[in-house]
């Protein structure tokens, strides 16, 4: 029991310095530079245990959410707000209907949270991948890519926050990401900025595409 905890420690002292470090994380994994804290040379964070801690994060982030929402809701109950609805000609039930809403999203962030970052992780492994080949000059393609991709997981930590976790966590994410192509790849910050949103443009095109030949069809 005590192996296991002190596993689960180290894991998560791991996810956490690559949230606070995220430079120094990647500096460590390809020079052996020792990380700042009591554990300086942490073993590296796979991408069982970096989805472990986001999902926890995940989790505790949605339970806050749902909390502030019952919470504020109740409270417009107790000071009467709700009757000031119709006397504006507006139903109730629009505010009961939030409450669904905001109770049915979090359920399925967090149910379908493995499946959909398995999508994603799949997605933007292909993408690296790729630009990797492209470069020509990067080494150890797969691993580098897998540091990217697990070190990034950490900017799950902000999805604690409420209300703003979700904006929060999916800057930093990029952030992390830009970083890790930087350092991983040894990528100028043009390239790598290119490389970060190239799903993007590739979702924006394909949409245009799309929606032209749609057009063209009419």
């Amino acid at each position: 029991m005590t192996a296991y905890l002190d596993s689960f420690y180290h894991i998560c002292s791991t996810y956490l310095l690559a949230f606070l470090h995220p430079i120094r994380i990647h500096d460590y994994y390809l020079y052996n530079i020792p990380l700042p804290g009591n554990n300086p040379y942490p073993e590296k964070l796979d991408l069982s245990s970096s989805l472990m801690c986001s999902w926890f994060c995940v989790f505790f982030g949605n339970i806050l959410n749902l909390f502030i929402t019952v919470i504020f809701y109740f409270n417009l109950i107790d000071q009467g707000v709700l009757s000031y609805f119709s006397l504006m000609g507006l139903d109730e039930s629009y505010l009961v209907r939030g409450l669904y809403f905001v109770t049915f999203s979090s359920l399925v962030d967090v149910i379908f949270f493995p499946l959909f970052n398995y999508l994603y992780i799949e997605f933007y492994t292909f993408i690296l991948k790729f630009f990797a080949e492209v470069l020509g000059d990067v080494k150890n393609k797969d691993e580098k890519i897998n540091d990217i991709i697990n070190t990034h997981f950490s900017s799950y930590l902000l999805g604690i926050i409420p209300v703003l976790g979700k904006t929060l966590y999916t800057l930093y994410s990029a952030v992390l990401i830009y970083i890790g192509i930087r350092k991983q790849f040894k990528a100028g910050r043009l390239v790598s900025f290119f490389i970060l949103f190239f799903p993007v443009i590739l979702v924006i095109f394909t949409v245009l595409s799309m929606l032209t030949l749609l057009f063209s069809l009419i």
